[in-house]
């Protein structure tokens, strides 16, 4: 399965976050959580060399998106910069 590395975030007006982006695209939570879902892709975040996976959960009929908790912080994907304007989308 091809694996991706989610390098920044985009948070909606309400501060969740409503799309990360891999290379210079931007993807929606929704998108990501259906390819983890199918296994169709494998994602994941990086700091200091340490990978952590990004796995799909569902509360309700509200997706998410997280990683597990790593003795550093709670979700990975929380700690991500914020992404630059100029970035494209899908």
């Amino acid at each position: 399965m091809e694996e991706f590395r989610i390098r920044c975030k985009v948070n909606d007006a309400s501060g969740r976050l409503a799309k990360v982006a891999i290379g210079v695209d931007q993807f929606t939570v929704e998108q990501i959580w259906n390819w983890i879902a199918t296994n169709k892709y494998a994602f994941y975040t990086e700091e200091n060399g340490i990978k952590a996976p990004v796995k799909h959960v569902q509360k309700g009929r509200r997706k998410y998106i997280t990683t597990a908790p790593d003795g550093i912080t709670e979700n990975n994907l929380a700690e991500l910069q914020i992404c630059k304007v100029n970035m494209g989308s899908r």
